[in-house]
């Protein structure tokens, strides 16, 4: 329950049969050959297919699958009135799982403040690596900036970096998570 589940295709060379196999992940990353002890008896070969978030009732959440890309509904990730000029880290361990490779994320940003500068930025980790960032100058008090970043490495297991910072008035930033490659 509201943890991550690992796929795993699975196959009977001397029935000629395939199978799927579900492995509790947790916030591990799984290898992509199961090694595990749960394999069904003539099951010798295993490929990792997807790794899914499950909801607290068990169940697979929503998401769609494409090759190694899963999209999800949006996950907040921040939510804040609190400027970060400076890259932070963030956990995401909720939103991705220890096997994503790199994220796609998106946000908002706003000010109470007319005809100020807003911006915000996500990367691989505080010292900038692959920096990506959305900005605009406002032209009335609470409209705002709304991006989708292009996707960013995963370079620490379920973390990223970002800043947001507006240049005048009360700012409210919205980052969510979208969705991530394995």
């Amino acid at each position: 329950a509201s943890s991550w589940v690992a796929i795993y295709a699975i196959y009977n060379p001397t029935t000629s049969t395939s199978a799927l196999l579900a492995v509790n992940a947790g916030t591990t990353a799984l290898p992509v050959i199961y090694g595990g002890a749960n394999m069904p008896a003539g099951y010798t070969a295993s490929a990792l297919i997807s790794v899914l978030r499950t909801t607290a009732s068990s169940l697979l959440d929503i998401a769609f699958q494409t090759g190694n890309y899963i999209t999800h509904q949006d996950r907040v990730v921040v939510n804040s009135g609190t400027v970060v000029v400076s890259l932070t880290n963030i956990a995401i361990t909720g939103n991705v799982p220890g096997n994503a490779k790199s994220v796609n994320t998106k946000g908002n940003i706003a000010s109470s403040s007319a005809n100020v500068t807003l911006s915000f930025a996500t990367a691989a980790s505080t010292t900038g690596i692959a920096n990506t960032s959305a900005g605009s100058t406002n032209g009335v008090g609470g409209s705002g900036v709304s991006s989708q970043l292009p996707s960013i490495p995963i370079i620490t297991p379920q973390n990223i970096s970002y800043s947001a910072s507006v240049g005048a008035g009360t700012m409210t930033f919205v980052l969510s998570t979208i969705g991530y490659y394995i």
